[in-house]
């Protein structure tokens, strides 16, 4: 069995080290059997991590995703990180537009972003009591 991975991310800006993903999509599909083994696709609540952040209103007019939406639907991007990469394990192939250059960088970049601001709480926690 072979299996592919198609995945996209819609996010803040063209900058890898500051755009933000706020929107998450994959499929797992398996090309012997042509059917899709399960997929993804949530939009990221980055507020939970960024307390100031906001959805830039350029990124609304071209992804329709607002701070309402967001706010309201999106996940905590560490949760939505940890399901990525979850069915990226069973992935033989993982393919789309532009994932070398752009998304696994945006990636790699959001997920240091994310991790820190957990483990800051977290050293906080710990050393401030």
């Amino acid at each position: 069995m072979a299996t592919v991975m198609g995945f996209d991310l819609e996010t803040t800006g063209l900058n890898v080290s500051s755009a933000c993903p706020i929107e998450m999509a994959c499929v797992l599909y398996d090309t012997d059997s042509k059917r899709i083994l399960n997929s993804l696709n949530v939009p990221l609540d980055w507020s939970q991590v960024l307390p100031t952040f906001n959805v830039p209103p350029a990124t609304t007019e071209i992804h329709h995703l607002d701070n309402r939406l967001v706010g309201s639907f999106g996940v905590h991007p560490l949760g939505a990180f940890d399901d990525f990469f979850r069915l990226a394990g069973f992935a033989d192939y993982i393919c789309g537009h532009n994932v070398i250059a752009y998304d696994r960088e945006v990636l790699r970049y959001s997920l240091m972003r994310a991790a820190r601001e957990k483990y800051a709480e977290e050293y906080q926690s710990r050393f401030n009591n």
